[in-house]
């Protein structure tokens, strides 16, 4: 399977490429009233306002630093009530993608209740790699839905 590739401060995340509709350039979002410091903003995107989460300030309690590689990854999840929904994800050295088999994600070894959006790892030569569960990031009530019809899937 393809997974996109990002980091936070040393640590690399990965994405399952068939969550992810596009990649975006850092662009200017519009900040809600009342947000929680981890949503950046709001992002025009097809006709939806899209909400978009900093993963740096979501984990690290910062900001993401505005990088030539720093991303928004608007990626495609179902929700409880199975529905196509999308989200916008905020983070730093959104660079490349490498391949992997499903049997190389291990179970993380321990659920973190206050982190649930973590998911299974995996390892490589230059070590460990967390991937992300897109659809545990922000609650339902957080989240309107946003219905997504034929969004192109990245091979």
């Amino acid at each position: 399977m393809l997974m996109l590739l990002f980091a936070i401060d040393d640590e690399r995340y990965a994405l399952e490429s068939q969550q992810v509709v596009e990649v975006l350039p850092l662009i200017g979002l519009t900040k809600p009233h009342q947000a929680p410091a981890y949503v950046s903003g709001l992002l025009h995107y097809r006709g939806h306002m899209v909400p978009v989460v900093d993963l740096c300030q979501l984990v690290r309690r910062r900001p993401c630093r505005s990088y030539l590689s720093t991303r928004i990854i608007v990626a495609r999840f179902l929700s409880a009530e199975n529905q196509t929904q999308i989200l916008g994800l905020l983070a730093e050295r959104v660079t490349q993608t490498f391949n992997t088999s499903s049997t190389t994600l291990v179970p993380a070894g321990m659920v973190v209740d206050t982190a649930p959006y973590l998911g299974k790892r995996l390892m490589d030569t230059q070590g460990v790699i967390q991937c992300l569960d897109v659809e545990h990031l922000l609650s339902p009530v957080q989240l309107p839905p946003t219905q997504v019809i034929d969004l192109p899937v990245v091979q």
